[in-house]
């Protein structure tokens, strides 16, 4: 089984909260998304093939709901943990 470093492991335990909370309402998803997205592309490149960004409508005057993008980011995190163990 690969190792992650345990700092990864942390940092992965606290974005999956923070996507908890953004999927609790659409207002905020987007920012997020954009935020997480950023950071895994770094950090774990191969999140993009498994991600599929769906197209946004905006209304006038709101944000496009991003948390179908989230939802599957956190599938991806979680099978990632369950992938890999913690590098002591």
């Amino acid at each position: 089984m690969p190792l992650i470093p345990l700092s990864l492991y942390e940092k992965i335990k606290e974005d999956l909260a923070q996507i908890e909370d953004a999927m609790a309402s659409k207002v905020g998803s987007g920012r997020s998304w954009r935020t997480l997205r950023a950071r895994y592309s770094v950090l774990l490149p191969e999140v993009r093939t498994h991600i599929t960004e769906t197209e946004k409508m905006y209304q006038m005057g709101s944000e496009g709901d991003y948390r179908l993008e989230l939802s599957q980011l956190r599938e991806m995190l979680f099978a990632y943990l369950e992938a890999h163990s913690i590098k002591d």
